[in-house]
């Protein structure tokens, strides 16, 4: 026989016994059963009690959360993620670069949970861009460019997106290409090189997003080195 007994709403317990026909032999058993019209929940839950979901580290890059007038200070930056439910945080220069673990798997979830977290903590939109630490590690290693062109340079950037640009928008980005900017896409990312000064250029994050009528944000492939080296170390710890 079975006796089952609900537990939250989405699973139940089942309780098995046996009773053999020798005396005082009685076999039982605890399983966690399925609901089957919760079965995607009840597996995660079920999951996480067998401890096979994993933490991973993501990396947040917050567009122009100090410019514009507005000051956070990183350690309020940190505080809020905390508040967000993420653990481990760290936050990396004051450019709004945040370094944090969650269970979750879905970048678009957590983009638009941190985006709303922040607006309501800061009065403001900040757009957010995730990286998890595997693709910002094979962002710092993609080779762009030839390394005689990048010693050339003097300043060398990376665009991040939402996601991959289509092909009518990769024509639009490869229009505005002159002597001094050159451009290449690779995936969700544009890596721009610029031959002088970025003053003397009339390339910017702001012609960008209204050429290609999408959000964006830039980061300093120095910037991008040393925090895939740091992410790097911490996770072989």
């Amino acid at each position: 026989m079975h006796l089952t007994c609900g537990i939250l709403r989405h699973f139940q317990a089942v309780f098995w016994l046996r009773v053999f026909p020798a005396p005082n032999i009685i076999h039982a058993r605890l399983v966690v059963e399925p609901v089957e019209t919760h079965k995607p929940l009840t597996q995660t839950v079920l999951q996480l009690i067998q401890g096979r979901i994993m933490t991973m580290r993501y990396i947040a890059f917050l567009r122009a959360i100090n410019v514009g007038g507005h000051t956070v200070k990183m350690e309020y930056l940190r505080q809020l993620f905390e508040s967000f439910g993420f653990s481990d945080v760290e936050t990396f220069i004051a450019s709004g670069n945040v370094v944090f673990q969650m269970t979750a798997k879905d970048t678009s979830m957590l983009e638009f949970k941190i985006e709303s977290g922040l607006r309501n903590a800061l009065g403001f939109e900040v757009a957010t861009f995730i990286r998890t630490d595997a693709e910002l590690a094979q962002i710092a290693a993609y080779q762009a460019f030839p390394r005689s062109e990048l010693d050339a340079a003097v300043a060398f950037n990376i665009a991040f997106l939402a996601g991959p640009l289509d092909q009518k928008a990769k024509q639009k980005l490869i229009a505005l290409t002159t002597e001094i900017d050159r451009f290449v896409v690779h995936k969700s990312e544009i890596y721009w090189l610029c031959a002088k000064k970025q003053s003397e250029s009339t390339f910017s994050n702001a012609v960008l997003e209204k050429t290609l009528g999408v959000r964006s944000t830039l980061r300093g492939m120095n910037t991008i080195n040393k925090m895939a080296a740091r992410v790097a170390s911490q996770s072989a710890t």
